[in-house]
């Protein structure tokens, strides 16, 4: 069970492992006054585990079980993990925030290849709809690491978690996409930007 703390700020993706999960069972926390909150999302990666995300939103704080239902048959997991008080992280709050950031080299000779890095963190105390990143450059080729060619003028890039179902990035979580760029113009390029 991941993570072992949670804020209740917004919605949490939790990784339950187990043995036979299904799509068709029920995934609930049950917080310390024997409340049931129900998965608002249930991705089934295996029979061995499964991203389940709830709305943790206001959520009392405290230690939490996860119960799983199969018809009339249920286990749980008590103590599965801690929900924290959500606080402000700078000036965002606790609503989802993804900041980005490109590392590149100043200037790449013509006809070379160099590396660049989009970095991205979710800054907030949820989990954060992964942003679709537009990289562009003049005279630039980009190249992802499961390419086998470059792409003349500009990619797009899913900012999302390596952690759980794609689309969302994982809260206070700090992620890194490494791509090849090569200049093909003699003429000076503008560094890649992103949109």
């Amino acid at each position: 069970m991941s993570p072992g703390t949670v804020y209740n700020g917004g919605a949490a993706t939790l990784a339950i492992q187990g043995g036979k999960l299904a799509q068709d069972m029920t995934y609930r926390i049950v917080d310390r006054n024997g409340t049931k909150h129900a998965a608002t999302a249930v991705y089934v990666v295996n029979s061995a585990l499964v991203y389940a995300t709830f709305d943790m939103a206001n959520l009392p704080t405290g230690a939490y079980a996860v119960e799983i239902g199969d018809g009339n048959l249920s286990a749980t997991l008590a103590d599965a993990f801690t929900v924290v008080q959500a606080t402000n992280v700078g000036h965002y709050g606790a609503s989802s925030y993804v900041k980005c950031s490109l590392v590149a080299p100043s200037k790449v000779r013509a006809g070379r290849t160099c590396e660049i890095v989009v970095a991205y963190e979710n800054l907030s105390t949820s989990d954060a709809m992964a942003p679709i990143l537009t990289l562009s450059g003049e005279g630039v080729s980009f190249e992802l690491p499961a390419q086998s060619s470059f792409t003349a003028d500009e990619i797009g890039l899913l900012a999302g978690s390596d952690i759980g179902p794609g689309g969302n990035t994982s809260p206070r979580l700090s992620y890194e996409s490494h791509l090849e760029i090569a200049r093909i113009l003699l003429r000076p390029p503008r560094l890649p930007t992103m949109l």
